[in-house]
Order: C-alpha cells, then structure tokens, then sequence
C-alpha cells in the first residue's frame, strides 16, 4: 500500500474539483508512541457516558428504568403557557354564496354549479386568511358563475317542456 500524501483527496484525486471533501485522519490507537501520549480507555457502554460509582457508593438519586441514567429528584413541573390564536373575521367581509352554489349544483347545471361551488369555497378561505382581495374576486366570481347556471338551468326547463308539448301535440294528430 502506498502513503498517501498530505492533503491528496482519496475520493476525487483532482484537488481543484469542488464538491469533495478531504478524507478524515485516520483512527488513532489508545497510544500514540509519536506523541508519547496515552488516551484512557473508553468507558463501557453499560453506563453510556457515565462512570459507575466508586468504592460501591449508591447515589441517593432515583435511577430511571431501562435507562440507567441517574436524575436527581424534581418536585418542580414546568409546564409551558398555552398560547390560543383566533383570526380576526374581516370588518367587510364578502357573501361566499355558498348555498346558492350548492342549490345550482343539484338543482340546475351541474356542471356549472361546481365550478361555483369551488369558487364560493375559495371564497371562504380567503376571508379566512384575511385577503379581502382576493375574497372579493372569489365571490364576485361565483355570483356570476350561480347566476349562469340558473340561466342555462331555466333555459334547459323550457326547451324540456317545449319538447314534451311538441311531443304530445304530435302523439295526438298521428
């Protein structure tokens, strides 16, 4: 195995390229005879960062189950404030015409009547968020829509009942 250089990036040897990173040094052992320096030992994974008492000491903290974490006792509870925030209704606020598009909807054109009913929809959740605007556009937008629909739903009655007189008017000269 070769040494590697100082600083050469073992994942992208190129090191003009952008978006490597240097590799990480290397592990050390617990002894690094170069330094003359000797790391401790890491603790054992019972304790999970926490050194067990010396000399058999029993700590007069209650420990927590399946944790074996030791927390001093607490007679104090926080709690955090509840904080409650109601939107403010607007002053002027537009119709959403809401049941004029569902009666248009099962009465009239359908197919009209939900456009309408999306539309007075939209218009409530912009009064709800607080955009008059954009209300306004939604309602007036729906109004239109529900008037159209009872139009083409009149229209549609009366070429209906002009067939069935024609129709019957027909049946009895034949």
């Amino acid at each position: 195995m070769e040494k590697q250089r100082t600083g050469e990036n073992v994942y992208n040897p190129d090191p003009n390229s952008a978006g490597f990173l240097p590799p990480p040094p290397p592990y050390s052992s617990l002894t690094d005879p170069a330094e003359g320096k000797h790391f401790a030992s890491a603790p054992p994974y019972d304790y999970q960062g926490y050194y067990p008492p010396a000399g058999g000491y029993v700590p007069p903290y209650p420990a927590i189950p399946d944790h074996g974490l030791i927390m001093p006792p607490s007679n104090v509870t926080t709690v955090q404030p509840t904080i409650l925030v109601t939107p403010v209704p607007l002053a002027n606020a537009p119709p959403d015409y809401l049941g004029y598009s569902i009666f248009t909807l099962l009465c009239c054109c359908w197919p009209i009547g939900i456009a309408a009913l999306i539309y007075s929809i939209g218009t409530r959740d912009a009064i709800a968020i607080g955009n008059l605007q954009e209300a306004h556009k939604k309602s007036r937008t729906s109004r239109n829509l529900n008037h159209s629909a009872v139009a083409c739903g009149i229209v549609i009655i009366i070429i209906v009942i002009t067939l069935n007189v024609i129709n019957i008017a027909y049946l009895r000269h034949s």
